[in-house]
């Protein structure tokens, strides 16, 4: 080990004046993050795609570690070392287009799909299966867990990246423990490369770290999460045996952070894919400060989580680990830093999609309404809206804001009841109306859709539906655009609590859109039919 630290203080010193090299040829190649004031709140462009600096500094110290002949399996583990790192290239470059050019969520997970399949082939199975006691023979099970492993991390870790020095200062954490662990295990060659990695991301963090003077980029989270994922693997593998919770312990916070993500934005009715200030290191940032008490609270967070680890596999104990995850997630959520809230919407979600099953008239008055904890301020508001609608015979309501700027976000859904004789003028399309084509539809509906703009950007919209069977299609754009204006004199109303100073208003042209589309298309069409059978 002591030969080794010439080359990882040089790779320390490599990556970090490479960095400080990048920053000036960054904004020629066009690899700047230009501040919005929404999500991107420094106050200067800075240089972005920097993890390419830390990943090929990485590489030619592991090359040249192998033609020294360090490794010292170079035919088997080590050669799979320089065939993952080859590999990551691959995620290095997808990083670096999204950096660049801009990737949507989807085209960028779909990218991910082939580095990860190819370093899963190319992994050996374990002879076994380590959980709480319990062993098992995974076989070419393995194969799945290691790429839904590995895809989780890859993503996770992309997630955190939001702060200044946030993800590089948890990967070197993870790094460091896996080093040390492989000491322990007497894994030479995987503490080799671990120490590698890390001094090359520590070197990185001196101009990383806040105020930031270059970010990783994706180019450096997505692999970053790959490496660690992939070096996991190998750690936590002790005499064939492989020990998943220990490393389930190591990277519980990225973990936990893209769980409430997808819950988060699943219970707001938006996509798993759309962005928002809810992460876990922009609530630590509103509790602490941003910078360094940033960094600190992640450290104090991480810390028992990487012992966790270590000892878990040290004194062969789960518990130890487990114990670790209950602590540090325990007070997040006692405290209120994170997860509370997504607990709360999710709750809020399971008993609303009950009581649209089993307690009509509870459903009826409020619909599902869902969101983060401002949800509360928005329910008389939503009320009035959702009795407007009923009475107007809507028969689907959806009205959502996502503000990540103001902390709002949250969605109002409502459901008529099919079949409902609540209203003599909603007449079913069994009792009155005999067309196969529009019994197969269950209803006739006539559907609009306003967006809710602040600053040009959508930051919401107005969806409503009507049946087509029991009114025309101008009195139902009558009928919407009554609730255009009580939403939007609302909106004039409630305007303090976003704490914005642009206005927020409704795209009405999309109306007037809308309804030429809809009196060209096949609703109308149908409601003509409808209209002259009865």
């Amino acid at each position: 080990m002591t030969s080794l630290i010439p080359l990882i203080l040089a790779t320390f010193f490599a990556s970090m004046f490479g960095a400080l090299a990048f920053c000036k040829l960054a904004p020629k190649l066009g690899l700047l993050d230009r501040p919005d004031a929404k999500r991107k709140l420094q106050q200067t462009p800075i240089p972005v795609g920097g993890g390419m600096v830390v990943f090929a500094v990485f590489a030619v110290a592991l090359c040249a570690l192998a033609a020294s002949g360090g490794l010292e399996s170079t035919a088997t583990l080590g050669g799979k070392i320089v065939a993952a790192t080859i590999i990551s290239c691959v995620c290095a470059v997808v990083g670096l287009i999204d950096d660049r050019w801009g990737l949507g969520g989807g085209a960028k997970c779909a990218a991910e799909l082939l580095p990860i399949a190819a370093i899963v082939m190319i992994t050996t199975p374990p002879a076994a299966i380590f959980v709480s006691g319990s062993t098992f023979s995974p076989g070419s099970f393995f194969y799945l867990i290691a790429f839904l492993w590995l895809f989780g991390c890859v993503n996770s870790f992309n997630l955190l990246d939001g702060a200044d020095g946030f993800v590089g200062t948890l990967g070197a954490m993870c790094l460091v423990t896996l080093a040390l662990t492989a000491i322990s295990t007497g894994a030479g060659d995987m503490a080799t490369v671990c120490w590698l990695v890390a001094a090359a991301l520590l070197g990185f963090l001196v101009w990383n770290a806040p105020p930031a003077r270059v970010y990783l980029g994706d180019s450096g989270s997505l692999t970053l999460g790959f490496v660690v994922g992939f070096f996991a693997l190998r750690v936590f593998a002790v005499d064939g045996v492989l020990r998943p919770i220990p490393a389930l312990a190591l990277i519980a916070l990225p973990i936990l952070d893209s769980t409430c993500a997808f819950a988060r934005r699943r219970n707001a009715g938006r996509s798993v894919f759309s962005p928002d200030l809810a992460h876990l290191h922009h609530r630590i940032q509103r509790r602490f400060g941003r910078g360094y008490p940033t960094l600190g609270a992640l450290i104090l967070l991480q810390t028992p989580l990487c012992l966790g680890a270590f000892f878990g596999v040290y004194y062969r104990l789960d518990v130890i680990p487990i114990l670790a995850v209950v602590v540090v997630i325990g007070a997040l959520v006692a405290t209120d830093l994170f997860a509370r809230e997504e607990l709360y919407s999710t709750w809020r979600r399971l008993r609303a999609s009950y009581a649209r099953r089993f307690r009509r008239a509870e459903y009826d008055d409020e619909g599902r309404l869902l969101g983060s904890k401002s949800v509360d301020e928005w329910r008389r508001f939503w009320r009035v809206v959702l009795k407007t609608a009923q009475n107007d015979e809507c028969v689907f309501l959806q009205l959502n804001f996502n503000l990540p700027q103001a902390g709002v976000d949250w969605q109002g859904e409502w459901l008529a009841q099919r079949g409902r004789n609540d209203n003599k003028r909603s007449l079913t399309l069994e009792d009155h109306v005999e067309d196969d084509r529009l019994v197969k539809r269950k209803r006739a509906k006539i559907k609009f859709e306003i967006p809710l703009r602040l600053d040009g950007d959508v930051v919401g919209a107005l969806r409503a539906h009507y049946d087509s069977r029991i009114m025309e299609f101008n009195e139902a754009v009558k009928r919407v655009e009554t609730l255009v204006t009580l939403c939007g004199d609302a909106l004039m109303n409630y305007g303090v609590s976003f704490s914005v100073e642009s206005p927020i208003y409704f795209e009405r042209r999309a109306l007037s859109r809308t309804a030429a589309q809809e009196l060209d298309g096949a609703t109308n069409d149908s409601t003509k039919d409808v209209q002259n059978k009865l």
